[in-house]
């Protein structure tokens, strides 16, 4: 390993310095080998660092240990990238507080491409699932990327509905790349790193913690274009990153839901802070960055996806329910009667076939093909 790469390892590891300590030691002293030979005088009056900081860095300068700590990476392969790279994310050059070294796994976003941020609840609705499959299935297959943080519930079904287009998707973890948190979702951990990426601050082998998450979600926000937040309660982990989304200057939509409902309540504070109500998919192709970059996406080629939905039992009920459905109004309890498909998995097909435009309720539990 150069000595060019050691102390930028280095400069990313010194405890509490944090994001913006950094930035502001690169800006005085350009580079982590000028900061690692720095006196302490100097480094105490560098902006926002001061004595604590400055004795801080000069205790970190044994390198010893962290040598073969990096060299291991190196062996094992792991992938890494600072700042001054220029495949580093460009979207995270606009803001103060990104990090000076991402570690991941698979192809970084594109920035050309059209990027969706897509995070919920956990416990999320049948609905909520439905709405999720569906946006970033259709979505991912006409190439936009989808960003989520892989946690169970709505996170996770955008990633499984980007999975189904065959199209990209990246998981911002808090935790290592190889810690796969939570083990559920260790199918969607493999499935990303084939064909998508995922990123994360924290080096290999780091476990989750709770204070890594809201560091997480800022980046989740500064990936995208665009933060969809599909369902969350008043207090809920997706309201940090539609609030960073908010203050990083981003357009944050909501899916609304009913007034009375706890999983529509941080949505409902949402747009009392000026988010957007999704009422149409479609409402995402006026969005300006995704607008300006819509007509660049590269549609994927159907005879190359992947397509899990051909030969999974998803798609199998999808049409035996769909063939119980005529110009006749059956109610959800007669489909499941006549179709033997579980309630819960009817509603989600259902709610599908509405956002798809194939099926209409027109009346409360009521329902019928919109066409044949």
């Amino acid at each position: 390993m150069d000595d060019t790469l050691i102390y930028k390892h280095w400069i990313s590891e010194i405890n509490d310095i944090g994001c913006s300590r950094i930035n502001a030691l690169m800006e005085r002293f350009g580079s982590p080998e000028k900061i690692y030979k720095a006196n302490l005088k100097e480094l105490k009056e560098t902006d926002g660092i001061g004595e604590v900081y400055a004795n801080a860095i000069i205790k970190s300068r044994n390198l010893d240990e962290k040598l073969r700590k990096w060299d291991k990476w190196e062996k094992d392969g792991v992938k890494y990238i600072f700042s001054d790279d220029d495949k580093y994310p460009e979207s995270f050059k606009a803001y103060a507080n990104m990090p000076f070294r991402l570690f991941y796994s698979g192809k970084l976003p594109d920035g050309k491409a059209p990027t969706i941020s897509v995070v919920g609840a956990r416990a999320c609705s049948s609905y909520g699932k439905a709405v999720t499959l569906t946006l970033a299935e259709r979505f991912a297959g006409e190439g936009w990327q989808i960003i989520s943080g892989m946690a169970t519930g709505i996170d996770a079904y955008a990633h499984m509905g980007a999975l189904r287009a065959g199209g990209y998707t990246c998981a911002v973890l808090g935790s290592g790349i190889d810690v796969c948190y939570p083990i559920v979702n260790r199918g969607i951990y493999n499935d990303i790193k084939e064909t998508g990426c995922i990123i994360s601050e924290y080096e290999p082998g780091e476990e989750p913690k709770r204070a890594y998450f809201p560091y997480r979600n800022r980046l989740i926000a500064a990936l995208s274009d665009a933060v969809i937040v599909i369902e969350a309660r008043k207090k809920s982990g997706s309201l940090i990153t539609a609030d960073i989304a908010l203050e990083q200057g981003k357009e944050v939509y909501v899916l609304p839901g009913r007034i009375t409902d706890p999983l529509s309540m941080g949505c409902i504070g949402l747009l009392n802070e000026g988010a957007t109500a999704l009422t149409d998919l479609n409402d995402l192709r006026e969005c300006f960055p995704i607008k300006r970059k819509i007509n660049k996406a590269v549609p994927l080629n159907k005879h190359n996806q992947k397509n899990v939905n051909n030969t999974n039992a998803l798609d199998t009920n999808y049409l035996l329910l769909y063939s119980c459905l005529d110009l006749s109004p059956k109610s959800l309890e007669r489909l499941t009667v006549e179709s033997s498909i579980p309630h819960d998995e009817a509603a989600v097909l259902i709610t599908r076939m509405k956002l798809e435009g194939k099926v209409d309720e027109i009346a409360h539990n009521l329902y019928v093909r919109t066409a044949f």
